[in-house]
């Protein structure tokens, strides 16, 4: 099982905490988001990792070079983090390795049976969903025509609109199985991109269900987090002894 995951932004969200390191270099009960993290990758098998690193990327690197046992990584140093978007980290992650591929952002701490679950599936895009009653506030949902997952319905940059019935699958989380043809497919798209303005991997994404095969992974009733701020940091706090024996 190979992941990407992106650990490069500067989390103004969470400042003054992440002044002078990533968000995963925080603590939660004595250790750090990535311990955790790296527990949970190592129960669910994960074999190699790919990490792209930016703001606080020594610091990070060092504590991996420690923390990082039993897992094949490989460091990937985007020097452009403050001057381009998420998208150009995920270019730089999903560039690495051949094959399939799940992409993970560096906020989560997301049980091992999720990640068991989606290395399982076959399909050339799967996406991981919480179909628990929705966030007042999600950034994005994933809806069904009935068959598979076909629109990822924005929230967070944007007012949000379609077309036609559709059924919520439900709030997207930010976990996602490609397969080796997927993932050149993202691979190339990203590459067309400016690397400025609003992030656009998720449009891609949501473009690549109209011809891709798809499916979803909903891991309702299984407790997860993404860390995007203070609320989020203590909420995890009081979650991850729950999510890393799941």
């Amino acid at each position: 099982m190979h992941v990407a995951v992106l650990m490069a932004g500067i989390g103004t969200r969470l400042s003054p905490l992440t002044e002078s390191c990533h968000k995963s270099m925080l603590s939660l009960g004595g250790r750090r988001i990535i311990d955790y993290q790296l527990d949970i990758l190592r129960q669910a098998g994960v074999s190699s990792l790919t990490v792209v690193t930016g703001h606080g990327g020594p610091q990070l690197e060092d504590h991996l070079a420690v923390a990082g046992q039993r897992i094949d990584y490989t460091v990937v140093d985007n020097t452009h983090y403050a001057d381009r978007n998420l998208d150009w980290s995920a270019f730089l992650a999903l560039s690495q390795a051949p094959g399939d591929t799940i992409y993970m952002e560096g906020d989560l701490l997301v049980p091992a049976a999720g990640f068991e679950q989606l290395w399982a599936s076959r399909a050339d895009l799967t996406i991981v969903v919480d179909s628990s009653v929705p966030s007042s506030r999600p950034d994005t949902l994933v809806l069904s025509d009935g068959v598979q997952p076909r629109r990822l319905l924005f929230f967070e940059h944007e007012v949000a609109h379609y077309d036609g019935p559709m059924e919520v699958l439900g709030e997207l989380v930010c976990l996602v199985k490609l397969s080796a043809a997927a993932r050149e497919h993202v691979v190339r798209a990203l590459g067309e991109q400016p690397f400025v303005g609003p992030m656009q991997l998720y449009r891609i994404f949501d473009e690549a269900l109209s011809h891709l095969s798809a499916a979803v992974i909903d891991i309702k009733g299984l407790p997860w987090v993404e860390i995007d701020n203070l609320d989020d940091l203590r909420r995890a706090g009081d979650l991850v002894d729950s999510i890393v024996t799941n």
